[in-house]
């Protein structure tokens, strides 16, 4: 049997539409036909064996853990203190002065100690590296390494004492025990801040949170003061601070859901009712304040967050402090004004 195809191939483009170009294949026996079908089966089945064998060798990346790694010479604040003369090249009016040249000096001490030891741990632990230097308070550098090479971290050369990380959780359920909140609370929490006021000068205090139910509470005389939809017989006194110059979306408000978190956290911690259920954590603990039957005036503000108690209610005043990092920055015309209210 002979086989034949006429293929139609699309002319070029002077060619009219109509035209077409006939090509003809030629003929190819049958059984040579069979006999390439069957290589080429064998070469996918090849192929398809070598991909799964790619991914039955295939590994994930290695776990990972980060370890504090000491070495043996003392940090700037320590040697500092132990020797009296570098102490008086160091020290100014007893603090630490870290750009005195002495200190300078003494830290690239510490940080070349620290690059030849950084260096010695990637290269005997590959696939290891350095995220962190320490050299003021402590000596030493947090290494990130293969979470089964750990143990061999101690016997490289250089270092003094290998740190594992420590997971810490927050557990403000067990707060108040632990500094003996209890035992001044008085049977039926006869003295657990009652008839006190407390302020709370920071971003806002969610007077709606469930740590600050009113329901046992009964408003002042005096009170509410501020912006009064802000405020509940626990939370009495709401106020924000907005500068002037400032133009944030809410910024009016004592509490903005957008902009304030951190005051009725603190709030919480100072005076959040006694036995709130913390509903979403694996067996429901209860929570308090210290001094759960406080009530509290609320202010708003980045930042800057003491507490001022006198009587103990919880007052919220909104400031806008800029206390990013350790120095903080007072508006000039804000404090009177919290004083005032």
């Amino acid at each position: 049997m002979r086989v034949y195809q006429f293929r139609h191939i699309r002319g070029p483009p002077q060619s009219s539409p109509g035209s077409f170009a006939r090509a003809y294949t030629p003929y190819v026996p049958f059984g040579a036909l069979s006999r390439r079908l069957v290589l080429l089966a064998a070469a996918l089945a090849g192929l398809v064996a070598a991909a799964g064998a790619s991914a039955r060798t295939f590994s994930e990346p290695a776990r990972m853990v980060e370890l504090v790694v000491t070495l043996h010479a003392p940090p700037l604040a320590e040697a500092s203190l132990a020797d009296r003369q570098l102490a008086s090249v160091t020290r100014t009016d007893a603090r630490l002065d870290l750009r005195a040249p002495a200190s300078v000096s003494y830290l690239r001490t510490l940080a070349s100690a620290q690059r030849a030891l950084a260096a010695r741990v990637t290269r005997t632990l590959p696939g290891s590296f350095v995220r962190w230097h320490y050299s003021v308070v402590a000596n030493g550098i947090a290494v990130v390494v293969p979470a089964e090479e750990q143990s061999r971290l101690a016997g490289i050369p250089g270092v003094a004492k290998v740190y594992a990380s420590l997971p810490y959780h927050a557990l403000l359920d067990r707060s108040p025990a632990q500094i003996g909140a209890p035992t001044l609370w008085g049977p039926g929490l006869s003295t657990a801040g009652n008839g006190m006021k407390i302020g709370i000068v920071d971003d806002g205090v969610d007077q709606a949170h469930p740590f600050f139910n009113p329901a046992r509470f009964s408003m002042p005389a005096g009170f509410p003061k501020g912006q009064k939809g802000y405020t509940t017989a626990k939370v009495i006194a709401a106020r924000s601070f907005a500068p002037p110059y400032r133009s944030d979306p809410g910024q009016g408000k004592p509490f903005d859901p957008q902009g304030s978190f951190h005051a009725t956290h603190v709030a919480g911690i100072a005076a959040g009712d006694n036995g709130t259920p913390a509903n979403g954590i694996p067996g429901t603990p209860t929570l308090s304040g210290i001094a759960p039957n406080a009530v509290q005036p609320s202010t708003g503000g980045i930042g800057f967050n003491p507490i001022f108690a006198n009587w103990l209610y919880i007052s919220s005043y909104r400031t806008f402090n800029a206390a990013i990092s350790s120095n903080f920055v007072f508006e000039p015309k804000a404090t009177p004004s919290i004083a005032r209210a």
